[in-house]
């Protein structure tokens, strides 16, 4: 599959940009959420902050950048239409109020035990799945990141259907009384945001480094591998016990490391030229997401042995002191790890490769441009390392300071979004008249 820089129908529809749009400014906000009160990192128990800044994360920019992403990858990656256009705006009213009540939720229990929030966000994920997945059914042939984008969206089916997270109950009877919020949160992260950029990389990659997309057989296993540790890591975390989710971690490990291999080979085949920025970037993405299951695998190893620690007596009314085996809620590296460290570098890092596709259609990006990514990433890096070296040492300065590096990079990201956008108009507008 070759890019075809007379095709239109390569261009995103809006509905795609609205998502996108809304993950970047959901990402920079939970930013600010940071920098406004980083300490609370280092409490022991969840507190209401704490609760909207993970909802932040997870909903307004993680599940929003995956539908924006795959809104955009089905004209511009996979040359294929949606079946209805404006049900992606109807999607977009059900998410957006969805994410909003679950915000608001955190201080108002009364919205958490009506589970608004949870049915507005299944409704809009259903009207996702079936417009998408049709389209997706259509593709002539069998493709490997075709059936990651397949898997993301059975575990989303799963995810939306238990509700949302921190809630009193979870939509599903079956999980009352479990660690289901913590359960949530693996098969959030490790079955739907790292499995979006592990799956595209199979194409975007080849493409970006001026190559045809290969069948690759090796990367099938990947697959499995990968999503078989994702599977079995939620019900471990829901379920229990420790042991059995150390080695769900480890199987994820070695399905991540799978992909990885699986890519090297692709660019061991590919000619000369000098890769795009976006995608070095993104390649680097893809280990930080061995370096999430790592630190994973080392928090629950940490956590054998340790016997439950009932919930404190004194705790506050707005929050939540999770058991001892909830890993992620209970270790805060290893949530900093798999949410500011892995999966938002990757998943913004697939929406500028996205722009660069669009951009060899209409004229490449000013070399300003190019730096000004550049220089975002590595101020949300060095902001992302400061945070996860002061929750180790429990060192509030460097909490702060690590919020100010993700500030300035996150809203590097989202006027560099902006900014290419802007560009890629004007070439489209001068291209019409002439």
């Amino acid at each position: 599959m070759s890019i075809d820089s007379s095709s239109s129908s390569r261009s995103p529809g809006a509905g795609a940009l609205v998502f996108v749009v809304t993950a970047l400014f959901s990402l920079v906000l939970s930013s600010f959420m940071l920098a406004g009160r980083s300490d609370f990192l280092l409490g022991e128990i969840i507190s209401g902050h704490g609760q909207a800044w993970i909802k932040l994360l997870l909903l307004g920019f993680g599940l929003s950048a995956v539908f924006g992403i795959v809104y955009w990858a089905l004209p511009c990656v996979f040359g294929m239409r949606l079946v209805s256009g404006a049900a992606v705006f109807v999607h977009f009213a059900l998410h957006l109020g969805g994410v909003l009540t679950a915000l608001a939720a955190t201080f108002v229990p009364a919205l958490s035990d009506a589970k608004i929030a949870g049915v507005l966000l299944l409704c809009g994920g259903l009207l996702f799945i079936v417009n998408a997945g049709i389209a997706l059914r259509r593709y002539p042939s069998p493709d490997i990141s075709v059936a990651f984008l397949a898997v993301i969206m059975v575990f989303l089916a799963g995810a939306l259907a238990l509700g949302v997270p921190f809630a009193s109950k979870s939509l599903l009877p079956m999980f009352s009384g479990e660690n289901w919020s913590t359960g949530w949160m693996v098969l959030v992260t490790a079955g739907i945001l790292f499995n979006v950029p592990l799956g595209l990389s199979f194409r975007l990659v080849p493409l970006l480094a001026g190559t045809e997309p290969e069948r690759i057989p090796s990367a099938w296993y990947a697959l499995l591998i990968v999503n078989l540790g994702a599977a079995w890591a939620f019900a471990s975390t829901t379920f229990g016990p420790l042991l059995f989710m150390f080695l769900c971690g480890g199987i994820f490990l070695v399905g991540v490391l799978f992909c990885l291999g699986c890519l090297w080979g692709v660019l061991q085949r590919r000619g000369g030229g000098r890769l795009a920025w976006e995608t070095k970037v993104f390649i680097g993405s893809l280990w930080m997401i061995a370096g999430a299951a790592v630190v994973f695998l080392w928090a629950v190893w940490n956590r054998l042995g340790t016997p439950a620690t009932p919930e404190t007596a004194d705790a506050a009314a707005d929050a939540i002191a999770p058991a001892a085996a909830a890993v992620l809620s209970l270790d805060w590296t290893a949530g900093l790890v798999a949410l500011l460290a892995s999966a938002a570098p990757a998943l913004v890092a697939v929406i500028f490769q996205l722009q660069r596709l669009r951009q060899r259609t209409e004229g490449a990006s000013s070399r300003m441009a190019d730096y000004v990514f550049l220089a975002s990433f590595f101020n949300y890096a060095v902001g992302a390392a400061l945070l996860i070296v002061g929750v180790w040492g429990g060192e509030k300065q460097m909490l702060s300071l690590g919020s100010i590096f993700l500030v300035v990079g996150t809203s590097g990201l989202l006027g560099g979004f902006f900014y290419r956008l802007a560009r890629c108009g004007e070439k489209s507008i001068t291209a019409d008249a002439a």
